[in-house]
């Protein structure tokens, strides 16, 4: 990524080079898959304005935008999002990425990845015909009795002595 990288987490990145590490490869893992980049992206940037972790807005704002999202598609993201997590947090999320307001899609937009489809198994030749007589009829299920369920015990009335 072209971005400068926050200040903090270059520190923790220096202090704890095998946790980020470990962390980075996560989240690559967890984003391999049929979605783009960009919707992976889009999705972690909603993700971010729920929690109101305005760091995590501006990062996946520009990422998302880096994979091919343009700034409308953005500030839509957040927009779809007032009904889930509120007017005030969607609204401080779409405050929060204003400056995407002259960023350009990544000119090398990601194309949307694809599934290959499922072969279809190929077609059973027909059965041959038997004659009625040969046909072993399947045994009939009985149907269960539906069971009762017994009735409540009423408790014990205490005696009056």
């Amino acid at each position: 990524m072209s971005a400068k990288l926050p200040k903090q987490f270059q520190k923790l990145s220096s202090e704890f080079p095998g946790v980020l590490a470990a962390l980075e490869a996560l989240g690559k893992a967890a984003a391999k898959g049929p979605l783009s980049d960009k919707i992976v992206e889009l999705v972690k940037l909603g993700a971010a304005a729920a929690m109101r972790s305005e760091g995590s807005v501006h990062s996946h704002a520009r990422r998302a935008v880096a994979a091919g999202a343009s700034p409308a598609e953005v500030r839509h993201a957040l927009i779809a999002l007032i009904s889930t997590i509120g007017f005030p947090q969607a609204s401080a999320a779409l405050a929060w990425v204003g400056d995407l307001a002259d960023a350009k899609p990544a000119a090398k937009a990601a194309a949307p990845k694809k599934v290959a489809p499922k072969a279809k198994p190929a077609a059973k030749p027909a059965a041959k015909a038997k004659p009625a007589a040969a046909k072993k009829a399947a045994p009939k299920a009985k149907p269960a009795a539906a069971k009762k369920a017994p009735a409540a015990k009423k408790p014990a009335k205490p005696s009056g002595k």
